[in-house]
């Protein structure tokens, strides 16, 4: 199958490009929107500890206090809001603030 499309339409097929051309390229669009999906869905779940990126503020499990906001800073936990140590069992990314705020 290698017929010309002879122009750009709804679905977004390129004039100029063959059936064979538009298939590989969509179905590469299709493979990044996957990979983009699976790491968008593993930023949302609960990670172990030692995963945790360094001098970013991040979010903590602690068993006894719970969900906290923390930071790793040399070799130590630290609550965000008090300097407190904490000893978390697991992490996990902060959300995006809100699109216009500071």
């Amino acid at each position: 199958m290698t017929e010309e499309i002879l122009e750009v339409d709804e679905n977004g097929v390129v004039h100029g490009e063959t059936i064979d051309q538009t298939i590989a390229r969509l179905s590469a669009a299709l493979d990044e929107a996957r990979v983009t999906i699976a790491r968008l869905e593993q930023a949302k779940i609960w990670q172990p500890i030692a995963t945790a990126p360094a001098d970013t503020q991040v979010w903590v499990w602690d068993d006894t206090r719970g969900v906290d906001t923390a930071v790793f800073v040399d070799d130590v936990w630290l609550i965000t809001h008090d300097d407190a140590e904490i000893h978390p069992t697991h992490w996990m990314a902060q959300p995006e603030p809100p699109k216009g705020s500071r």
